[in-house]
């Protein structure tokens, strides 16, 4: 039995090679991106990591990459770079990416604040 990677279980060749392409595109954007963005102090751009709070906040909180004040803006701008990649490929599936990660994220951050604040979710 093969397992594909999606966790929705679909069974489709296509979805599971646009998942492991996003892999990849992520670790090359490390590799485009951090050459300028170690060129620059990044520590002046914080309305990029308060943005990025704001968008992602499940992130901000339970993502070891965004612990620090610049890891956010590393692996944002990875991010975009695989949504980028993905796109040239195939738009529908980044935009669905997109919004199911951003609807993931509202989930998740919706229990945790729940949690916190000593209510049940």
């Amino acid at each position: 039995m093969v397992c594909p990677l999606n966790r929705d279980i679909i069974n489709s060749t296509y979805l599971d090679e646009l998942i492991y392409l996003g892999f990849i595109y992520h670790e090359l954007g490390h590799d485009v991106t951090l050459p300028a963005l170690y060129s620059i102090n990044l520590t002046e751009y914080e309305y990029l990591q308060d943005a990025i709070e704001e968008d992602m906040p499940y992130l901000a909180r339970y993502d070891i990459h965004f612990w620090d004040s610049v890891g956010m803006i590393y692996e944002g701008f990875a991010d975009a770079w695989e949504d980028y990649a993905l796109a040239q490929l195939d738009e529908n599936y980044t935009l669905l990416a997109m919004y199911m990660q951003k609807a993931w994220g509202r989930v998740l951050g919706g229990r945790a604040v729940l949690q916190d604040s000593g209510l049940r979710g």
